[in-house]
């Protein structure tokens, strides 16, 4: 599957198996929890299948191997990535509306939280993760009313170690040459290619993306897309009604955070 946020961190299915292959046995002996996989080829099937502690346990073993307080693997980090991408994609997915260049920005807080995750005390890695990145991204886009005030403070004195940054810095150099429009049209194709959404859903979001970036609305960023202007407009071209355009730009939307969360 390809995955806009896989390819910000340059991981992908491909290079995952890679590292897996060279890797795995050196890290089982490392971290002996590792050992109940019975394909590591298959780990991301796996992964999805097996109950959550046991699911939980193995993530658990690849966060010590790629945090900076464990053993410090930068591939133990990347195959970690790879593993959570569906997730994060989900997230970027609902967030896309919030500005330019969202999954650019998931796939450094993404990278951030894997180097510095407590594996020592946190179970429930991947929720924990990306529940992190997520109150991140709206700090980031300006939009801490969506943190209710605990997750807020704790979102924002988290301290994030220099090093971390510096390799996001290097990891981001040869990032996507494509823009925020062309991530886009990977979610929307994906949606279409498992049937999340036809293709109809697909040229309505990328009609009311046309219709925000032509005329700009002064109001919160994640209502812009479904703002009454921009799907009052839209509808006008299309000859059906701002409401009708709302409702099925917000199915859609919902249909496709969905999906992508299910196989996180």
């Amino acid at each position: 599957m390809a995955s806009g946020v896989g390819r910000s961190l340059g991981i992908s299915e491909e290079r995952c198996a890679e590292l897996i292959a060279a890797r795995w046995d050196g890290w089982v002996a490392l971290v002996p929890a590792l050992a109940c996989v019975p394909d590591p080829q298959s780990l991301e099937a796996w992964l999805r299948e097996v109950p959550r502690p046991e699911s939980d346990e193995v993530l658990r073993g690849l966060a010590e191997l790629a945090s900076e307080s464990g053993r410090d693997d930068r591939d133990a980090a990347l195959v970690l990535a790879w593993m959570l991408h569906a997730g994060a994609d989900a997230l970027v997915v609902r967030v896309f509306d919030l500005g330019t260049d969202t999954y650019h920005h998931v796939a450094a807080f993404l990278w951030i939280a894997i180097r510095t995750f407590d594996w020592r005390a946190k179970s429930r890695v991947a929720a924990n993760i990306l529940l992190w990145v997520r109150q991140q991204v709206l700090l980031e886009f300006d939009e801490p009313g969506q943190l209710d005030n605990h997750n807020r403070v704790r979102a924002a004195t988290a301290p994030v170690p220099p090093q971390s940054l510096q390799e996001i810095d290097a990891s981001l150099t040869d990032l996507l040459d494509t823009t925020s429009r062309d991530c886009l049209d990977e979610v929307l194709a994906w949606g279409c290619e498992h049937q999340v959404i036809d293709d109809r859903d697909r040229r309505l979001l990328l009609a009311l993306v046309e219709a925000v970036d032509a005329h700009p609305v002064v109001q919160r960023a994640s209502t812009a897309l479904l703002s009454r202007g921009g799907t009052e407009l839209v509808g006008q071209w299309w000859g059906i009604s701002g409401r009708t355009v709302r409702r099925s730009a917000r199915g859609a939307i919902d249909a496709l955070a969905a999906a992508l969360g299910q196989v996180a």
